[in-house]
């Protein structure tokens, strides 16, 4: 079958970028050009996801959530939040909104969405019936479920009767790593319930890991390796970022290019079991190290993975099943929507001005929660939000001695 000429087209267009910036172009003329194709992604291909709460069962060292460390009602204090939440009619009239913009990719999360089963299995019937639609306009819904695992074995049956595309459970290390930044038990309970869904044969079950610097990351191969074995077929590695509250340590360039290595030197450790892995970097996290990869020729044109699909990012071939994930883009509401349990509209984990906080655009509140008008106060808000996407841009070109 023939790739979509489109989608090869915009994969093209982001790797351009760095050529540019190799080639010496001013990095406010890649920035120009990056945000036309933001405005592109935003009108093309959207990612919603769904914060159905901010409550969890555990207490991660590196949660970006500062109720997490604080509590949420010093949380809400501090940032002069309403403690007013988003209930089960409104999150509906939000999905309702979204699938008549046209919207097919959604992700329900929360803190734990599994602590607010009424609100999250309502959202995925809703996609599950939607799907079934004899119009067939919504037959290409994707829906995932993003949970720690640990309440997994609890709801196999309700996840059996709406059929996610996919559930991503979030385990970061092997077993005694994992525990100490999850607590103690929490490994087995989260490779319990993957086991569950896997041999129910429920969906694509998917593993997430966050490098934290050193404390997580000697055993890392041991934890693909045992998963694999489960049944997982597809990790994806990320970076952990540092808040006031979780006073996390800054992975240093280095590191993250030992990871690397460490990886793709191992993966063929699982390669029978048929699992692949995929690293994660962006430009606004990680523009020197995406710089050294380029110099190395490991980032090269040649190794770009093709897909039918546009994505906002681009796929690098490492090895048979290791791949490098790069969001080249501004990580910064160019596809990824995320709707907070307040009914807050933010940045995806991450603010463009600063990487310590979300940053919030706008809210359903103020649309009458009216999809197409958040999706316009979006498209406003990131015309003059290009702060750090910028420096990033100055401290990949200066990576590469130019």
């Amino acid at each position: 079958m023939a790739l979509n000429l489109e989608a090869m087209t915009f994969t093209l267009g982001q790797y351009e970028l760095l050529d540019l910036l190799a080639d010496g172009a001013a990095v406010s003329h890649v920035t120009k050009i990056a945000k036309s194709l933001v405005e592109k992604q935003l009108s093309n291909d959207i990612r919603l996801d769904l914060a159905v709460n901010d409550v969890c069962n555990l207490k991660c060292s590196h949660c970006y959530y500062s109720s997490t460390h604080i509590g949420q009602s010093e949380a809400d204090k501090n940032k002069g939040k309403k403690k007013n939440r988003l209930n089960l009619d409104e999150y509906n009239v939000i999905l309702t909104s979204a699938l008549k913009y046209g919207v097919e990719r959604f992700s329900i999360a929360g803190k734990e969405p599994l602590l607010s089963p009424d609100i999250t299995f309502n959202i995925l019937r809703i996609l599950a019936e939607a799907k079934k639609d004899p119009s067939k306009k919504f037959e290409n819904i994707d829906s995932e479920l993003l949970t720690n695992g640990t309440l997994l074995s609890k709801y196999v049956r309700q996840l059996s009767e709406v059929s996610p595309n996919r559930v991503v459970i979030s385990v970061d290390g092997f077993e005694e790593q994992n525990d100490t930044i999850r607590g103690a038990g929490n490994y087995r309970l989260a490779k319990q319930g993957l086991e569950l869904l896997i041999n129910q044969g429920l969906s694509d079950v998917a593993v997430s890991y966050v490098a934290i610097s050193n404390v997580n990351t000697s055993k890392l191969n041991h934890m693909l390796t045992d998963l694999s074995h489960s049944g997982v077929r597809r990790f994806g590695i990320g970076f952990a970022f540092p808040t006031e509250h979780n006073n996390i340590p800054e992975f240093d360039s280095a590191s993250v290019y030992d990871l690397i290595k460490s990886v793709i030197n191992a993966s063929s450790r699982f390669e029978k079991d048929k699992s692949f892995v995929t690293i994660q970097l962006a430009m606004n996290e990680h523009p020197d190290i995406i710089a050294q990869l380029y110099k190395e020729k490991v980032i090269h044109s040649h190794s770009i993975c093709f897909f039918d699909s546009k994505m906002p990012y681009i796929f690098i071939h490492l090895r048979e099943n290791t791949y490098l994930q790069i969001d080249v883009l501004p990580k910064a509401g160019f596809n990824n929507i995320r709707i907070e349990p307040t009914g807050k509209v933010v940045f995806d984990y991450r603010s463009v001005s600063s990487a310590s906080q979300l940053q919030e655009m706008t809210s359903v509140q103020e649309h009458d929660f009216d999809f197409s008008k958040i999706i316009n106060a979006v498209r406003d808000y990131w015309k003059s939000a290009d702060n750090n996407y910028y420096h990033a841009l100055e401290t990949f070109k200066r990576g590469l001695g130019r």
